[in-house]
């Protein structure tokens, strides 16, 4: 195939990969899996990337090659969820197909297990070179391209080969324990109350004045900790998981944390000035009925409020009474943000998180359910240590302790060696933040 002549076409492949690639010739290959970490009874995708490297279209056939066995040698545990792959890529193009698998329920947790896909091709035509890695420029790319491009540069690919021979590239991934939950029971489902609506533009109409003049002037570590750590401990207890007060502290500090950026705003990602009740209460709101920025505790505060001005007198009471399952919620989508800046690999879709937080704030309010080790770290715990190491009051003691907590679970790392991986990931942030 001559190449004295390639044009420099945009490596997109390697843009993504950090200049990683599979060469099976013709075409260059890249796998991940989305989410790299899943739980039993849900669905992943293992992402392949191809790049053609020849002027002539390739006929792509590719096949799904999945784990045998799961952990526990049973067979037959996880099921692709496509037909098997056949497309022409055009000349030059590069793109990427997600190839969906579900995991059984009972497939078994593990660290360890490997998906991956087997790529035949044949040239259409005479094929000749038509792109040169290095210092490839960049040809225009439509808005809608550079957002999955950046969606996909979130991605851990990998360019492994199984085997020898062939053009079989594999990914590692990780399944952990299905979530349990109760089976649904017939109950009243509301369609619209104020604190449902997008617009809270009316509450705040009426009390945004309190707010000012009440609420946000109660808002102090000092007065919020104590109260947080004592329903953290007691809620987290009561689904039957021993929390150590190291845990509680960096939970409770999160969830402060929350609170604190009321009157306090930060700017450690995009979407965080949400979280800036005052600066919004200053500014003003939108006026065209679009939606109006405001955390989960304060549109449920705003609901109570309408129903009594009473609500206004304890902010701490109410955040660690009736308003912790809002809160809670909020210092999940904080966590998952934080656990980015620190650790940016892929956690899943925006969705797949909220609806993780969900099932989270459903079993610590239900106590029949149970909770498990994974659930308390990710990402509450490991939020509140990166919120405190953000904030510059990291302590030295709870951190180890915290340390010593996780270590003690390594003898389930088959089970949570990602959860593991992302701990050990803060940690060692964590310990520079102090000096260690």
């Amino acid at each position: 195939m001559q190449s004295t002549s390639a044009p420099r076409y945009p490596d997109i492949l390697g843009t993504l990969t950090g200049g990683e690639r599979f060469d099976a010739g013709l075409v260059q290959l890249a796998l991940a899996v989305r989410p790299r970490v899943v739980r039993a009874g849900r669905v992943f995708e293992a992402v392949l990337l191809m790049q053609n490297c020849a002027d002539t279209g390739l006929d792509i056939r590719g096949r799904l090659l999945l784990p045998e066995a799961d952990a526990l040698d049973k067979p037959g545990r996880f099921v692709a969820q496509s037909e098997p792959l056949s497309l022409i890529l055009r000349p030059a193009e590069a793109g990427y197909v997600p190839l969906p698998v579900l995991v059984l329920p009972d497939a078994a947790p593990g660290g360890a297990y490997k998906v991956a896909v087997s790529v035949e091709f044949q040239p259409v035509g005479e094929p000749a070179a038509v792109r040169q890695i290095a210092s490839a420029p960049y040809h225009y790319l439509p808005p809608e391209t550079s957002a999955r491009l950046l969606e996909l540069k979130s991605l851990a690919f990998s360019t492994a080969r199984r085997g020898l021979f062939g053009s079989v590239i594999e990914a590692p991934f990780a399944v952990l324990p299905p979530q349990t939950l109760p089976t649904p029971q017939p109950d009243y489902i509301s369609l619209w109350s104020p604190g449902d609506s997008t617009d809270a533009r009316p509450l705040l109409e009426r009390h945004g004045q309190a707010l000012r003049q009440f609420i946000l002037p109660q808002i102090n570590r000092e007065a919020l900790l104590p109260p947080l750590l004592e329903k953290t401990s007691a809620v987290f207890a009561s689904a039957r998981y021993p929390i150590h007060p190291a845990e509680a502290h960096f939970i409770a500090g999160l969830l402060a944390a929350v609170v604190e950026m009321a009157v306090a705003p930060r700017a450690d990602y995009p979407g965080q000035e949400i979280y800036s009740v005052g600066r919004l209460l200053e500014q003003g709101w939108p006026l065209d009925g679009s939606p109006i920025p405001l955390p989960d505790w304060c549109r449920a505060l705003l609901v109570r409020l309408d129903e009594s001005l009473e609500a206004s007198r304890s902010l701490p009471a109410l955040l660690a009474g009736p308003l912790y399952s809002d809160l809670l919620r909020d210092g999940i989508a904080h966590g998952f943000n934080l656990l980015h800046l620190i650790a940016p690999q892929e956690l899943g879709s925006e969705d797949d998180k909220r609806a993780y937080g969900e099932q989270l704030v459903e079993i610590l309010e239900q106590p029949a359910l149970t909770l498990s080790f994974v659930d308390v770290y990710l990402p509450l715990a490991l939020g509140g240590i990166i919120a405190e190491g953000r904030a510059g009051r990291l302590e030295r003691e709870p951190l180890e302790q915290t340390a010593a907590i996780a270590e003690a679970h390594l003898s389930g790392r088959a089970v949570h060696e990602p959860v593991h991986g992302l701990i050990a990931q803060v940690l060692e942030w964590a310990r520079k933040k102090t000096g260690g």
